[in-house]
């Protein structure tokens, strides 16, 4: 279903039933709620979402236009959505906006975002690739906690602040490209063992940043150090032929 810019308002349950449906084009969190839309009476093929509604089984592809906002528990809890496209334009993404959504593999964050609250992925437990706007400043308390199939993750040039318990439990992570914009790393992150931290950057720098002291590789590398290839959708980084993470999509539209 594909909803018009020049909706103001979409009433309650009025997609009720609707139980083979899978994709929702143009959902704007300014006109109404998710489980709102789809109503509290149990349907076919649907599922109860903390008690708040309930959603068709087949839902697993949302689009957000460029509102201002995706507000706080936007998509907490709907478990089904495995693909999410935020359009250029979002600014913000809420409190844990996608919280336990649970089959979410990908998401691109456009450049138009500047904050990401905390919680807003915790427990996306399939979330295997995010790449994040390079206009965001921190990375809040428990943003990524128990996102346990992220394999690696760049922070953006710009970031100063990875906040406690960021990426937590991440049990899979191993690469962590840091710029040297970041001059503070706080309690409970990057603590598995089979971290490894690459800093664009010198030892001595690295030294400057307040952080918990880990016991973990840190690779210290300079943008010569670092080769990039691509597959057509998105640019790679790599040091010494080692996939670091994700650099960019080639759509220049976000």
């Amino acid at each position: 279903i594909e909803l018009t810019d020049e909706l103001i308002y979409i009433g309650g349950s009025i997609l009720k039933g609707c139980s083979n449906l899978e994709a929702i084009y143009g959902f704007d969190s300014h006109i109404s709620n998710l489980t709102y839309m789809f109503g509290k009476i149990e349907y076919e093929n649907s599922y109860n979402v903390d008690g708040c509604g309930y959603i068709p089984r087949n839902l697993s592809k949302i689009s957000i236009i460029n509102n201002s906002e995706i507000y706080e528990h936007s998509f907490d809890g709907i478990t089904s959505l495995k693909e999410v496209v935020i359009e250029y334009g979002v600014t913000n993404i809420g409190p844990n906006a996608f919280r336990n959504c649970k089959s979410l593999t990908s998401v691109v964050i456009p450049n138009s975002v500047s904050g990401i609250d905390h919680a807003a992925f915790y427990d996306c437990d399939s979330l295997t690739n995010i790449v994040l706007s390079d206009n965001i400043k921190n990375i809040e308390h428990q943003t990524f906690w128990g996102c346990d199939s992220l394999v690696s993750i760049v922070i953006p040039d710009g970031v100063t602040k990875i906040s406690s318990a960021a990426f937590a439990a991440c049990n899979s992570l191993k690469s962590i490209y840091i710029p040297k914009t970041v001059k503070r790393i706080d309690e409970n992150n990057f603590t598995n063992s089979n971290n490894v931290i690459y800093y664009e950057g010198t030892e001595e720098e690295f030294n400057d940043i307040y952080v918990d002291k880990y016991n973990i590789p840190i690779v210290f590398c300079n943008i010569s150090d670092v080769k990039y290839v691509n597959d057509g959708k998105y640019e790679y980084s790599l040091v010494n032929n080692e996939f670091i993470y994700s650099l960019q999509s080639l759509d220049k539209s976000i």
